[in-house]
């Protein structure tokens, strides 16, 4: 499927941003055209404010035309269904598949991470409580090796058989736990489902780029 020839895609966010980097990853993927900008550009939408689009004031923020999206995974969901249906199927077991590893991902994972991360990564001066660093570091490995079970026993990929947008969106957590942790993906346990990965157009780009 190929998008209309009037119609530009535009992604606005910090590549450094693994939730931007889930969107230029797909768009790689896809190998649909697209224009990426690290910061908002008001002059884009006739001097609105940021908030006007996107009252998260988060990014990545999408623009399809005249249409604008935010929020990573909904994003992952438009693209997917315009461009490469089989990234998140029709069939409503298959697709359901995919949106639970999803929601995991932002909804578990995510969390778990944030503090560790913020701690040992950015070494931001409000997340220096050891506890605290601990009980994300804990829950973050749990998590983590619950995955690498899960894709040990049901693989090769988080939905089974096919790969999906779920997989876009763990591929980037993989990467930032295992760089937090400077473990290779050769020595990780997800050593198999990342060599499968590492030829996709965008990956090196956009996720196994040194950065977490």
């Amino acid at each position: 499927m190929t998008h209309a020839a009037h119609e530009t895609i535009v992604v606005y966010g910090p590549s450094t941003s693994i939730n931007v980097r889930k969107v230029l990853f797909l768009l790689a993927l896809l190998g649909t055209p697209f224009q990426h900008f690290d910061r908002y550009i008001p002059e884009h939408f006739g001097q609105r404010p940021f908030e006007a689009l996107n009252p998260n004031r988060l990014y990545p923020l999408l623009r399809c035309g005249d249409f604008t999206l935010w929020e990573s995974n909904s994003i992952l969901r438009y693209l997917a269904g315009r461009f490469d249906p089989t990234l998140h199927p029709d069939n409503e077991q298959r697709r359901a598949l995919v949106d639970q590893w999803l929601d995991w991902q932002a909804a578990d994972l995510n969390p778990a991470w944030r503090y560790a991360y913020q701690a040992l990564v950015k070494k931001h001066p409000d997340y220096g409580d050891p506890a605290a660093i601990a009980r994300s570091q804990s829950q973050w490995d749990r998590l983590t090796a619950l995955l690498a079970d899960h894709l040990a026993a049901n693989g090769p990929y988080a939905a089974g058989d096919f790969f999906s947008i779920a997989d876009i969106a763990l591929l980037l957590s993989i990467n930032r736990w295992r760089h937090t942790k400077r473990i290779t993906a050769e020595d990780s346990p997800f050593a198999a489902y990342l060599a499968a990965a590492r030829d996709l157009p965008g990956y090196r780009r956009y996720v196994d780029n040194g950065q977490p």
